[in-house]
């Protein structure tokens, strides 16, 4: 299960391209949509950072609509996802807006279908799944939107994080093991 790309392919978004760690460009530039890419991105690395814990996540998941997803996800910090989100992609506010809410419900339905039901109870909650895919995510994560930077956390920001191989992947479950992500 990848539950970023099941909501991208719900919402009919071009799939995601991965971001070369030494140039801060996708891979396949053709294929890359910066706007939905921009904001499945932050959406996910914010409800990474949001639910760490059991009682966060069983309370993200009764939430009924997308306003409220997205204000438990990013709380005082909306304004500026929006502004990074909007001069990275050259958009306005209130479109991304739009595109953000578009996510968040999104997640609230395929959340909501039964195979992510039994994931989440097998996985021990929300926080878990998520836990194992992040690192995943932060392979799509472009530089320019300054992530670390709006949720207080400049390793996301690191290309160490978005490096593969086996090395990386030695360094990274060393540094998630020192931060408590496993």
């Amino acid at each position: 299960m990848n539950l970023s790309q099941d909501v991208q392919e719900f919402l009919n978004y071009p799939a995601l391209q991965k971001i070369d760690p030494t140039t801060g460009l996708p891979e396949n530039e053709n294929l890359y949509d910066i706007v939905s890419q921009s904001v499945l991105v932050i959406f996910f690395t914010g409800l990474y950072h949001v639910i760490r814990t059991k009682e966060a996540a069983a309370e993200l998941l009764e939430l009924q609509n997308a306003k409220e997803v997205l204000d438990q996800i990013f709380r005082n910090n909306a304004a500026a996802v929006l502004t990074s989100i909007s001069e990275f992609t050259k958009k306005d506010d209130n479109y991304i807006y739009t595109k953000l809410n578009e996510v968040a419900n999104g997640f609230l339905q395929v959340i909501q279908q039964s195979d992510y039901a039994a994931a989440i109870q097998k996985e021990k909650g929300l926080e878990h799944l998520l836990s194992s895919e992040m690192q995943k995510i932060l392979l799509f994560l472009p530089p320019g939107l300054k992530t670390g930077e709006l949720f207080n956390h400049e390793t996301i920001d690191d290309n160490t994080n978005k490096m593969e191989g086996p090395v990386s992947s030695l360094m990274n479950k060393i540094g998630d093991a020192f931060s408590g992500d496993i």
